[in-house]
């Protein structure tokens, strides 16, 4: 198991969570009340093409991604303040 957390702030993308081969399970948390942040798989993710976590919000990406989607996770927020991405990642 790992967990925790990463400061995104503006449209350079910041790593959430690196990849790893034995990833079962992914979940993410943007626990600030605002912005909204874009996730994406590589350094290519802007808010125009990323899978939104709003404010507030859960996501399971296992699902969202893949259910065996082992990559990088990256994000990028619209520039209005800092989100709080926070995740907890379970291994085989």
């Amino acid at each position: 198991m790992a967990y925790g957390n990463v400061s995104v702030n503006g449209a350079t993308p910041v790593l959430v969570v690196p990849a790893n081969g034995k990833r079962q399970e992914l979940r993410l948390i943007n626990y600030s009340t605002s912005p909204d942040v874009f996730l994406g798989m590589d350094t290519n993710v802007t808010t125009s093409n990323g899978w939104p976590l709003f404010a507030g919000s859960e996501q399971d990406a296992s699902r969202g991604m893949g259910s065996t989607y082992l990559g990088d996770v990256y994000a990028v927020n619209n520039g209005t303040g800092a989100s709080d991405v926070r995740y907890w990642e379970t291994l085989r």
